[in-house]
């Protein structure tokens, strides 16, 4: 009698110890079907368009703003001695970063063409003579305002490395996105860049950018 209470209570034994590596097996595979889940969800959430402004900003203040300068075409002097606008590191830097869509530097290619325009009409003598840093100080008129200063923040040399969403609307595959731009050390609010956006191929994309101070 003995002997068969200490098989049964082996059999017992046994048989929980497997029950519960049966549960601890489900259970593992229940987190791991909770994290794929949860990694798309981030994934998702990362491309929504307010927050793919918003990490553009970030990375634009922290590695490009006052280091590169790409916001803009940079103003050349012509083997013909006229002055022009050179766009190769602008449209470089919008085709590697990854967050410009191909309609950005069509919106902007009116404005550069208005700008080439006029420095036709400025002296190449003068400007040599002067000490201009900038051959478009020359022009009259705010076609060439752009290459007075940064154009995505409106800064001329300010400490700017804080952007947030202000507030953002979508609307099929466009949104415009409000960002407050700020130095997180003085505070204050300096700019507001409006960034309109285009869903391409599944990913939101920049297609223009206009700043304002209020």
């Amino acid at each position: 009698m003995k002997q068969k209470c200490a098989i049964c209570a082996l059999l017992f034994f046994v048989i929980s110890i497997s029950c519960k590596k049966e549960d601890s097996k489900t259970e593992s595979k229940n987190q791991i079907g909770t994290e794929r889940k949860f990694d798309n969800k981030k994934t998702d959430f990362e491309n929504e368009p307010q927050n793919v402004a918003l990490a553009f900003y970030n990375w634009y203040l922290k590695d490009i703003y006052l280091k590169k300068f790409v916001e803009s075409p940079d103003v050349v002097l012509s083997k013909d001695s006229i002055y022009v606008l050179d766009v190769s590191e602008h449209k470089k830097f919008l085709k590697t970063s990854g967050y410009f869509s191909s309609k950005f530097y069509e919106n902007e290619k009116l404005s550069f063409k208005d700008c080439e325009d006029k420095l036709r009409t400025v002296s190449w003598k003068q400007v040599e003579e002067s000490g201009a840093v900038n051959p478009a100080e020359y022009v009259e008129g705010n076609e060439c305002a752009f290459t007075h200063y940064m154009i995505w923040t409106n800064g001329q040399g300010e400490t700017l490395n804080k952007a947030e969403i202000e507030k953002y609307s979508v609307k099929a595959n466009t949104a415009v996105v409000v960002l407050k731009v700020s130095d997180s050390l003085e505070g204050g609010f300096y700019s507001r860049p409006h960034v309109s956006m285009v869903k391409e191929n599944g990913k939101w994309k920049i297609s223009k950018i206009e700043v304002t101070f209020e």
